[in-house]
């Protein structure tokens, strides 16, 4: 039997988990990158390669997760229509 959620809260699950996507690979590799020119004494080139690496990483995981909730909500409204017709 299939547990019945309130859209509401589904929503702002993933808009959460978005926003756990966006900022964590972000952060995390800004300060990698921050960490790495401390080390080798190059100022923001490590920096900014950690944030655009960030954003990249982001901008992948973002894309993944939203292309897994379309295809689940395509197959819940395919499910539905099916369910129709009989």
């Amino acid at each position: 039997m299939k547990k019945t959620t309130n859209p509401l809260w589904e929503l702002l699950g993933f808009a959460w988990h978005l926003g756990y996507l966006i900022t964590v690979p972000l952060i995390g590799m800004s300060l990698l990158g921050k960490f790495l020119d401390t080390r080798s004494s190059s100022s923001p080139l490590f920096f900014i390669s950690g944030i655009i690496g960030g954003i990249l990483a982001s901008s992948i995981l973002v894309v993944r997760k939203t292309s897994t909730l379309i295809k689940h909500v395509s197959e819940e409204e395919e499910a539905s229509k099916a369910k129709k017709k009989i």
